[in-house]
């Protein structure tokens, strides 16, 4: 287990320490906190943007699996 720390977006309410990571947008912190749907596919976009090479091919595949599926919904 590595001794790094976690990626972090700049909150004022957050309690974990890390490295600074910068929202796609300012509001999507906020965002994200109410809607649990929409803060896992911004986990996979950020696991995309920020990962390693096996993290972001996981994150890829994991993200057009659940569009897809939110696609055919009726």
């Amino acid at each position: 287990m590595s001794d790094e720390l976690p990626p972090v977006c700049p909150w004022p309410d957050g309690n974990t320490r890390g490295i600074e990571f910068e929202s796609l947008y300012k509001s999507v912190p906020q965002a994200a906190l109410h809607d649990p749907n929409l803060y896992q596919f911004l986990a996979l976009v950020d696991a995309i943007r920020d990962g390693r090479a096996s993290e972001r091919k996981i994150a890829e595949r994991d993200l057009v699996r659940r569009l897809r599926a939110t696609h055919d919904q009726p």
